[in-house]
């Protein structure tokens, strides 16, 4: 979804500018370096921030680390440019239990990381081969678009950062209120002829706070 809405507001004429809002710890690898593609020609087309609300781990931070500027909160969690993969050995607990499983099998490697078995050292190498495979595409991907070496994003061996922490490693920018992180957007886009658009979910105590916030927002902002 990330990816098909990113590539729609991209096409988008209306659209003068796209604000990823991220709050996650990661997740598996499909499909995400091609998310992080589109996120990069959008960068291209216009502006792309990223604002980290509160967490932007692995596969998150991939994507995040391809927009023009990352904004993060004093709380707010950057990196973990890694990969894992597990494999779990049932087959002690199987032969405690009495219990003896039959694989049929095409392919003599068809079973290599069944938990039914214990890992092969072939199925291991071949593992450790694919984790670090991903490993460096990923290090590569943030390093190019994070203006860093290679080298430099290996070497955080997979570390997370918060707050400034995160600045003073380059994965992110800056610090922000979320009130003058959204001015700051607002003035890139009215350049642009861009227009803000604010979505109020707040109708209770605090919706005078929200108008008056949006208010702001648009008069500060220039759109």
């Amino acid at each position: 979804r990330i990816r098909d809405w990113t590539s729609a507001a991209m096409r988008n004429e209306k659209v003068r500018g796209i604000l990823l809002r991220l709050n996650s710890f990661g997740g598996e690898v499909d499909g995400v370096f091609d998310a992080a593609d589109v996120i990069r020609e959008a960068a291209k087309a216009k502006p792309v921030w990223a604002s980290v609300d509160d967490n932007a781990f692995s596969a998150a931070y991939l994507l995040a680390s391809q927009a023009d500027r990352i904004y993060t909160t004093r709380t707010g969690g950057v990196g973990s440019v890694g990969v894992i993969a597990a494999h779990y050995d049932f087959s002690r607990w199987l032969n405690k239990e009495g219990i003896v499983p039959t694989l049929i099998t095409f392919g003599a490697r068809k079973a290599d990381f069944s938990p039914e078995l214990p890992l092969s050292p072939e199925a291991r190498e071949k593992l450790q081969g694919e984790v670090n495979r991903f490993g460096m595409q990923f290090v590569e991907y943030v390093a190019q678009a994070r203006r860093l070496t290679a080298s430099a994003v290996r070497a955080t061996e997979a570390d997370w950062y918060t707050g400034e922490d995160g600045i003073t490693a380059g994965f992110a920018d800056v610090l922000y209120a979320s009130t003058e992180e959204l001015i700051a957007l607002a003035r890139s886009m009215a350049r642009r002829g861009g227009l803000y658009f604010s979505h109020i979910r707040g109708e209770a105590a605090m919706l005078e706070d929200a108008i008056a916030e949006a208010i702001r927002i648009g008069e500060e902002g220039g759109v």
